[in-house]
């Protein structure tokens, strides 16, 4: 695998070799339960308080507003199903192109009586504040509203809509899945009016396999999970101590990185772009660079399918993606595709970096890439004629 150049940071990134090691050493010194009474269970707490004050000081919030979850999806999942049965109001909105853990737990409330607006987005994936401050209503108690797209990376402009909203409705909640952005963009909770926000370690060096959701003191949410009441009542079970310091230890230094990171990965998707539009011009870029995330570049090209593109590349050691691994098995255009009038019929291809993706490796991706393309082209042009 020495030789594999890994482009689908978007779906998990390697693990720092600091963050294994943590998870190596809480496991095998500090494995007591943190809810027991002895000196074991308080280490273990002790581990669980100074893990949740560094994740909290990555996000600019206080470290009691954080409720520790299994991955991403269980923090939409509670973000949206937590408030949704603590409010008296039955209406939410969400945009077209959400992750799936939003927009399918949308999807269920619908069917189980709650009121859903799904609004459109334009082609570069942007809602506009004067299309949601009309969508949102006096019943309307939940906007949810991701900050980074997955598949193509069009940033929102939260300020904006978060005010659009209020204006609308001045008591709305309002969630962001900030899973794709956190690592890339600056988040500070003690600005940014959110009430609720989604991350999760993997996407940024971390394990997989825990998150977090930040609730804002003054939020009213229902827990999804009982038992123990651990996780301040909002997520009982007994908290996965190791992955939890895994999660703080990919998070350390990471708030004063952001403004090299954030220009070092979007230097190297530019050269990738460059490389390729200097050999296939007519290649389509799916949100433009100055409103996507820095480190995702999702493009389409016609005369070709996605599957055979990737394959091929990898057949080169190439590793990127089709658009969400979540949907990764299936042979339908995604619904963020087709929120954004892909066609149908293109090839679209989303290359996501990190900060550990060397030069040379972008410039020998490239050159595969375009290698591949011409290859299925030409190959194409030879059957139909």
């Amino acid at each position: 695998m020495t030789d594999i150049i890994y482009l689908d940071c978007a779906a998990t990134t390697p693990p720092l070799p600091a963050v294994v090691a943590r998870m190596a050493e809480v496991s095998s010194l500090v494995y007591g339960n943190p809810s027991s009474a002895h000196e074991m269970g308080a280490q273990a707490q002790k581990i669980l308080d100074e893990s949740r004050r560094e994740v909290a000081g990555a996000l600019g919030c206080k470290p009691d507003e954080l409720v520790f979850t299994s991955g991403g999806t269980e923090a939409d999942n509670l973000a949206l199903f937590g408030t949704a049965y603590a409010q008296r109001k039955k209406h939410l909105v969400v945009l077209a192109i959400e992750h799936s853990a939003v927009l399918e737990s949308a999807k269920e409330l619908e069917r189980r009586g709650f009121s859903l607006t799904v609004l459109p987005v334009n082609p570069n994936g942007l809602v506009s504040p004067e299309a949601l401050e009309e969508a949102v209503g006096e019943e309307t108690f939940l906007v949810s509203i991701g900050l980074g797209n997955n598949e193509i990376g069009a940033i929102q402009d939260l300020d904006a809509l978060v005010a659009a909203a209020r204006r609308g409705n001045p008591e709305v909640l309002f969630h962001t899945d900030a899973v794709q952005a956190f690592g890339h963009v600056p988040i500070d909770l003690a600005a940014l009016p959110v009430d609720l926000l989604s991350v999760s370690a993997h996407k940024v060096h971390g394990p997989k396999g825990v998150g977090a959701l930040f609730v804002r003191s003054s939020t009213r949410i229902q827990p999804l999970l009982h038992g123990g009441g651990q996780e301040r009542g909002l997520r009982s079970g007994t908290e996965n101590v190791p992955a939890v310091a895994g999660f703080a230890k990919a998070c350390e230094g990471l708030k004063g990185a952001f403004p090299a990171r954030t220009e070092s990965t979007r230097q190297l998707t530019r050269h990738f772009l460059d490389l390729l539009q200097q050999e296939i011009p007519d290649i389509m870029v799916n949100s433009p660079d100055e409103s996507r995330l820095p480190h995702i570049l999702s493009i389409s090209l016609s005369g070709m399918k996605a599957q055979n593109l990737m394959t091929f590349l990898e057949a080169r050691g190439v590793m990127v993606s089709a658009g969400s691994a979540c949907h990764s098995s299936s042979t339908r255009q995604s619904h963020v595709l087709k929120a954004i009038g892909v066609p149908a019929d293109w090839a679209t291809i989303r290359i996501s970096i990190s900060h550990t993706t060397q030069l040379s490796q972008i410039s020998k991706a490239a050159q595969e890439f375009v290698s591949v393309v011409k290859r299925l082209r030409k190959n194409r042009w030879k059957k139909s004629s």
